[in-house]
């Protein structure tokens, strides 16, 4: 177990490997920037009293990131991802003021993550290629917050919130990219699917766990809402190559500076 104001530090790095590490911090826990190529995981995080920051920071300049099988209890935020090729996925994040934060990159993916009890659960910005699938994100203020994103889908999550989501200037589908192959209730199925809305009212529609009329989530439809929680059975992701672009000299990091700290502005005092 690692105690302490910043417990692990990591500048200029290549291929990182961070693991099966304990920490009980009182500023912030794992800080990572400048590096290529880093894996996360197994990572247990718990606030020690108040704090300014939260369990995992990467940020600036990070490519190729995967943090996964991470627990975050408590602090400003369980997860901030400024990377570029990002996969976030099978993290628990509970009592923060913002679950995950990942923003300015491209192709970021968030999935199977378990994301409760936050002010925000998740939150992304001036970012393109955004994937948002298989979370259940529920009993947060504001399930998730997108600030200008080109091309993100939402899909396969289970939603039950304050306010589910809150969308500004962004290209946002609320459903799978294509149409999907699964089972449901013994039968086979293809179709494109969306969303579990807690809540939602629609019936089914010849029993093939699609609701009869789409979910308005203020800020778009999802036409093809879930009527039952997605089980394993339905969940999918196409683990790609990444690109190796250096983008430590990226034309928009000022915007993402701004964009953190305008939000920082804005919620720290709620």
């Amino acid at each position: 177990m690692l105690n302490g104001a910043n417990s692990i530090f990591i500048n200029n790095g290549n291929t990182i490997t961070i693991s099966e590490v304990s920490l009980t911090y009182s500023y912030s826990g794992i800080n990572l920037a400048n590096s290529l190529s880093a894996i996360i995981y197994l990572v247990k995080s718990i606030v020690n009293g108040n704090t300014t920051k939260g369990s995992i920071y990467a940020y600036p300049n990070i490519t190729n990131l995967k943090i996964f099988e991470t627990l975050s209890i408590g602090g400003l935020y369980g997860i901030l991802s400024g990377a570029y090729n990002s996969l976030i996925y099978n993290n628990t994040i509970e009592n923060s003021h913002y679950g995950i934060i990942a923003g300015l990159g491209k192709n970021i993916t968030i999935f199977m993550n378990y994301v409760k009890n936050n002010t925000i659960g998740i939150l992304s910005g001036y970012s393109t290629n955004l994937s948002i699938f298989s979370d259940e994100i529920i009993g947060n203020k504001n399930g998730i917050e997108l600030t200008k994103i080109s091309h993100a889908f939402i899909y396969l999550n289970y939603f039950n919130n304050s306010k589910n989501v809150n969308i500004s200037n962004s290209n946002v589908t609320y459903n799978t990219k294509t149409k999907v192959n699964y089972e449901f209730n013994g039968n086979n199925f293809t179709n494109y699917l969306g969303n579990y809305w807690y809540g939602y009212k629609g019936s089914e529609i010849d029993s093939e766990g699609i609701g009869s009329k789409p979910y308005n989530t203020t800020y778009g439809l999802d036409n093809y809402p879930l009527t039952s929680i997605p089980s394993p059975s339905i969940r999918h992701f196409n683990n790609s190559s990444y690109p190796t672009t250096d983008y430590s000299n990226d034309k928009h990091s000022n915007k993402f500076n701004d964009f953190f700290n305008n939000f920082f502005d804005k919620h720290s005092n709620k």
